[in-house]
């Protein structure tokens, strides 16, 4: 079992080009990555929108915070 998870959040920015956006925006406002993924590939992922700064959640399985931040996403 893997002891992180990691989350980037999801279409909160507007793109500069209309047709950069994605296919079907996201109903949730984090999602999470499979940690066998690369770097490129979750910036690739079509609910990141360039040219917004990732911002990515490294959620510790073992902490009171996980919770809550689930309860908040």
């Amino acid at each position: 079992m893997q002891s992180i998870e990691v989350y980037f959040e999801a279409d909160q920015t507007k793109p500069i080009s209309r047709l950069d956006k994605p296919e079907k925006k996201s109903t949730v406002k984090y999602i999470k990555l499979d940690l066998k993924q690369t770097l490129l590939e979750a910036l690739q992922h079509s609910n990141h929108i360039i040219p917004h700064y990732p911002v990515f959640k490294v959620i510790s399985n073992e902490s009171d915070f996980k919770d809550a931040f689930l309860n908040e996403i």
